[in-house]
């Protein structure tokens, strides 16, 4: 009786780790991977207005090398892609560029197009070198209103459930095991 008891606290308490690391890791971003490619840092955030600026950054790169920057679109069958600009690394391999997110973009065909909204993969390039990161590219012009919902809160509630499902569970068998 006791080791049953004993391996329902465990469980409860495996149950309490899980839903704090869910709820507090949600909003977490991903490390880098382990392919040799780094990360770009984008600012002041990972979602930009079309015509608005951002600051990227990233580190790795060979000593005093160009970094060239460019951004492409991430939709299958869509093929845009546009330059940001160019910089160089410093003697530690960081390196820093504002820009301004296009509004036009370049076709497979070597044809412009107005720069879609959606999920764009910003990458640095230099030899030797290539640094990756995500961009959610909005057309401001036509945003819809903001309902302020943001998604830690949903994922923090939906981690308190699991706990408190966890939690109820314990309860039921302690009152079925005294009866």
């Amino acid at each position: 009786m006791k080791s049953r008891k004993r391996w329902i606290t465990l469980m409860g308490a495996l149950l309490l780790v899980v839903s704090l690391v869910v709820s507090l890791g949600a909003s977490a971003g991903v490390g880098q991977d382990g392919y040799g490619i780094a990360g770009i840092t984008i600012g002041p955030s990972s979602r930009a207005c079309i015509g608005g600026t951002i600051t990227l950054s990233g580190s790795g790169a060979p000593a005093s090398s160009p970094i060239t920057v460019g951004m492409n679109y991430k939709v299958p069958g869509m093929w845009p892609s546009a330059h940001l600009g160019d910089t160089m690394s410093d003697g530690a391999g960081s390196w820093s560029l504002t820009a301004t997110v296009p509004y036009t973009a370049m076709n497979a065909n070597e044809t412009t197009t107005a720069t879609p909204a959606g999920e764009w993969e910003v990458v640095g390039l230099s030899t030797g070198y290539t640094a990756v990161g995500d961009l959610t590219v909005v057309d401001c012009s036509k945003a819809l209103p903001a309902t302020g919902a943001p998604q830690a809160p949903t994922v923090l509630a939906l981690a308190l459930a699991v706990l408190a499902a966890g939690g109820f569970s314990i309860s039921v068998w302690r009152h079925r095991s005294r009866a």
